[in-house]
């Protein structure tokens, strides 16, 4: 089972909102805390969420488009610069 933020909140005796702004690297937090926090959440096996969904795409990125111009000039234009995008970026899907 994942752990928690709530669980990482509870073992380094923080709140919930200290252990977001620790593995978010956002707000004002005491750089000694954040650091505390961090390493709570390494020894706990902590996976970050943005972690998670690299490993479930296979690190591939992804464009959908849903449209009713398909067959316009505009969108056959936006059609050639995905694909070259996609030559160009190897981990684009």
């Amino acid at each position: 089972m994942s752990v928690t933020i709530q669980q990482i909140a509870e073992k380094a005796g923080v709140s919930r909102g200290t252990v977001d702004r620790a593995l978010n690297n956002r707000g004002r937090i005491n750089p000694e805390v954040a650091e505390m926090v961090k390493r709570t959440a390494e020894e706990m096996g902590y996976v970050h969420k943005a972690r998670k969904r690299q490993k479930s795409a296979g690190g591939k990125k992804k464009i959908g488009i849903v449209t009713q111009l398909s067959g316009s000039s505009f969108m056959l234009e936006v059609k050639r610069g995905i694909q070259t995008g996609k030559k160009n970026w190897k981990n684009l899907a």
